[in-house]
């Protein structure tokens, strides 16, 4: 317990920075399985670590769902109030295309959650698109998917996704494989283009 305060302190710093501006996205989605689901916590999620990549896919053509650990209304640390779609415990990895989890203070109770870790996994055997941003990194780090992976989260629990067998990389995105990690809100659109890359490549060719 005596941990989660100053988490959740730096969290709060970390996450308190401003996100860029985005650039118009103009890749069209051709494939018929064009959902994803953003995972939130139910409290203190951070705000623009959902809005900013939901924007650049839902602009693509891309239909998002949320899912959070109760269905009531979820509130983020700038404000935000969104209604998760579904619960966590609830979601089908063979209805999404990719899982991209919500960092913010508040995530540090999705670490451990076990439907999420049991979620993510399923993505992950399925050779789906994975997603973590800020904190929640730890989450795919806890489910044993980052290990000996390059991945990136907030600074200030970077010694939790080391010990979950991740090598840190101290950039504001890392991709590796089907699995891209950001550092916080700041690093939200690209964050947001990476993931967008990785679920159009087939479409168009790219490596």
């Amino acid at each position: 317990m005596s941990r989660f305060i100053p988490v959740l302190m730096l969290a709060s710093l970390a996450c308190g920075s401003g996100s860029s501006s985005l650039d118009e996205t103009h890749t069209e989605v051709t494939a018929a399985d064009n959902k994803v689901l953003f995972v939130i916590a139910n409290k203190d999620f951070r705000d623009e670590e959902l809005t900013t990549p939901r924007k650049i896919l839902e602009d693509a053509g891309f239909e998002a769902a949320i899912a959070s650990t109760d269905t009531s209304a979820a509130k983020g640390m700038l404000g935000l109030k969104v209604k998760p779609d579904i619960l966590i415990a609830d979601a089908a990895a063979a209805d999404y295309k990719a899982l991209i989890i919500v960092g913010g203070a508040g995530s540090k109770v999705l670490w451990n959650n076990e439907n999420l870790i049991g979620l993510a996994r399923k993505f992950s055997k399925q050779d789906k698109v994975l997603g973590a941003i800020c904190l929640a990194p730890i989450v795919l780090a806890n489910a044993g998917l980052l290990t000996g992976v390059d991945a990136t989260c907030f600074s200030g629990v970077s010694k939790d996704l080391e010990e979950g067998g991740a090598n840190y990389v101290d950039r504001d995105v890392v991709v590796s494989g089907k699995i891209v990690t950001a550092a916080g809100p700041a690093a939200a659109e690209g964050f947001g283009k990476k993931l967008l890359a990785l679920l159009t490549e087939n479409d168009e060719g790219r490596n």
